[in-house]
């Protein structure tokens, strides 16, 4: 026996040096401060260990297709890998979620509880995420309990970020693809398992931002470009009119009828006929105006002056479209705007180009002949990319560059502008170009716009913003709308049919279109998703709340849902973001009165806090209705959001 046991314990010994052996050269152990990364080279199989004995998996085994490298960083590992040839990479993947919760970066930032099966819907529905749109901060997080994993995607562009569910379990992956026009055909994401604060994945990914990409604080942005602090403590308006006066400023529309157009005038004067009779001429008009004193429309110093004596005394004013002509006709309108300390700025857009004899177009996507015919996205198909609801094309950025400029210096040779709004620059959604005219890659894309933000700050000394506010437009825009509340549901019939009593309206009339006027009741299917605060956070704000002042979307201001009004006002106050709002001359006195009262909330505290990172945010109580945020560690602001309170502690 005492043989026997003998021969047995040598073949252990033979099979534990074999799988010794085998650990050497297939496994990595990667000792990475208080965790060790286990990497299988052979299934690429990834998990975390901590010297407590907790475990996790980062990626599930698989088949690698393609050579990588694997380098430790504290607590967190490095994978690069390396191709010759255009193809798919997938990597990471999980085929079983285990966290408690995921953190992602969609707009402001979501909070996703994984036992709640909507929220696993959630993410299904959503899927596939194309990252560099989708995203405002390339990475996201897996919350387990003590701990958060976060994956950071140093490789930005094209990836997909998908979630699916199989025989009851939740799973995850990433697909990067690599195309045939990029130079170089490499991916690299880097792993972090880091605390388990509720923003954890937002603060791991400004280190890394702050370490390997350029991060410009406001505060700098403002030293290069002073007009700039005119932000602090800003609300943020569009400003609707389509001639210097509004309907209120006739007192006689039937004498003004007769006038232009002779005869005996209708009893009442149609919406549509007024629109027309105020493009009248100013001698045409004067006998049925009110005094001068007291008439004008939103494009008026008349505007103005009733905006400053409300209290308003900080603003950033928008001209959507139209209004860009009156302000040209009507100089000092620019003039009060720069006294009373106002940024003024027109809407502008590169993002589409239309033919020039569209009937239906915008004067945003008008150019010429040349450009329409040899500027267009091309993919790699050869086909023309299809632009803004399907009309005419999307426009290469390395084709309007020349284009830019011309109409830049145009509008500022006409108009006292002191800031600019570039429509889509900052979204992420961005294009590879296969035209022959005009080759670039999504890479070179991005750089082109972040060249033309770049060239209205820096040269022309412009207080400069963007739809969205993606990470890679931090460093050179100062704010941006739509990354508080993006833009939700644009294909559901639930609110773009017309017939819905959600319909949030249309693009019309020009002077209050329904969709920025009309208040609507949001679908409570919506209204738990996009703004519950129990399922917010604030992930941008703690990236970059002291580098970029990020708003919601214009299509869903502030005062667009009656029935989350004072829920979102209370979050503004919480993350430190500014109100949007649409405002025109006949509607002003009835807005002014919801719109003041969280104006003088919102100003005072935002003068304080604008420069300050967001260093800090807690839920207070169980049921994450009464949140936290800290700014500089210097000043607290706790919110109440069921009993719709609000309180700042000041350190």
């Amino acid at each position: 026996m005492a043989e026997r046991i003998g021969e047995e314990t040598a073949g252990q010994k033979l099979i534990t040096e074999l799988v010794r052996l085998a650990l050497f050269l297939f496994t990595l152990n990667l000792y990475c401060g208080d965790w060790t990364v286990e990497v299988d080279r052979a299934t690429l199989a990834c998990t975390g260990r901590h010297s407590d004995g907790r475990r996790v998996e980062i990626s599930s085994p698989q088949t690698p297709a393609e050579p990588f490298t694997v380098e430790p960083v504290e607590n967190g590992v490095r994978i690069r890998f390396q191709t010759t040839a255009p193809g798919l990479l997938h990597w990471p993947q999980l085929a079983r979620v285990e966290a408690e919760s995921v953190a992602l970066p969609l707009g402001e930032g979501f909070y996703v509880p994984l036992a709640e099966a909507r929220w696993r819907r959630f993410l299904v529905e959503r899927s596939p995420m194309h990252t560099m749109q989708d995203l405002s901060l390339p990475a996201w997080g897996l919350r387990h309990k003590g701990f958060t994993v976060v994956y950071i995607l140093e490789s930005p562009f094209d990836n997909a970020l998908s979630w699916q569910e199989f025989d009851g379990k939740l799973q995850m992956s990433l697909t990067h693809r690599i195309q045939r026009n990029q130079p170089r055909q490499e991916f690299s994401l880097l792993v972090k398992i880091a605390g388990d604060s509720p923003i954890e994945t937002a603060k791991v990914y400004r280190q890394w931002h702050q370490q390997y990409r350029k991060f410009v604080t406001l505060r700098e942005k403002i030293a290069a470009t002073p007009a700039a602090e005119r932000l602090l403590g800003a609300a943020h308006l569009y400003l609707w009119a389509t001639s210097r006066l509004t309907a209120a400023d006739v007192v006689d529309w039937r004498g003004l009828y007769a006038a232009v157009r002779g005869g005996k005038p209708p009893p009442y004067v149609s919406a549509a006929d007024k629109r027309d009779l105020l493009a009248a001429n100013e001698q045409t008009l004067e006998p049925f105006l009110r005094p001068a004193a007291e008439r004008g429309s939103a494009i008026s110093p008349r505007m103005l002056q009733l905006l400053h004596d409300a209290g308003l005394d900080r603003l950033w004013l928008g001209a959507p479209g139209r209004e860009i002509e009156l302000l040209a006709q009507n100089p000092g309108v620019a003039k009060l705007a720069q006294r009373y300390g106002y940024l003024l700025a027109p809407y502008d857009s590169y993002h589409s180009i239309h033919s020039p004899t569209e009937k239906e177009s915008w004067a945003t996507a008008q150019f010429d002949r040349a450009l329409y015919e040899r500027g267009a996205i091309v993919d790699e198909a050869g086909r023309k990319s299809s632009g803004f609801q399907g009309k005419g094309f999307h426009l290469s950025s390395l084709a309007a560059a020349p284009y830019v400029k011309q109409r830049v210096e145009r509008i500022l040779g006409q108009t006292g502008f002191t800031s600019w709004f570039v429509d889509c620059d900052a979204t992420g959604e961005l294009f590879d170009n296969y035209a022959a005219a005009f080759p670039h890659t999504q890479e070179d894309d991005m750089n082109h716009r972040l060249d033309r933000l770049t060239w209205l700050a820096r040269d022309k000394q412009l207080v400069v913003g963007s739809e969205g506010g993606a990470w890679f437009a931090s460093p050179v825009i100062h704010f941006a709308h739509g990354m508080l509340t993006p833009l939700f549901g644009w294909k559901d019939p639930l609110l773009r049919n017309p017939e819905s009593k959600y319909f949030p309206g249309r693009y019309w009339p020009p002077e209050a279109p329904a969709l920025f006027f009309k208040a609507t009741v949001l679908p409570e299917s919506y209204k738990e998703i996009y703004f519950d605060p129990r399922y917010r956070l604030p992930l941008y704000q703690t990236a970059f709340h002291d580098s970029v002042i990020a708003t919601s979307h214009w299509t869903v201001s502030t005062l667009k849902f009656t029935n989350v009004r004072r829920m979102r006002e209370l979050l503004e106050l919480l993350y430190g973001v500014p109100p949007l709002y649409h405002l025109n001359r006949d509607e002003l006195a009835e807005r002014l009165a919801l719109i003041t009262p969280h104006y003088a909330e919102f100003t005072q505290l935002h003068r304080e806090i604008g420069l300050l990172p967001m260093t800090d945010f807690q839920w207070l109580n169980e049921e994450r209705t009464r949140q936290k945020t800290v700014f500089g560690g210097k000043i607290a602001v706790i919110v109440d959001f069921k009993n719709e309170r609000f309180e700042v502690t000041r350190f």
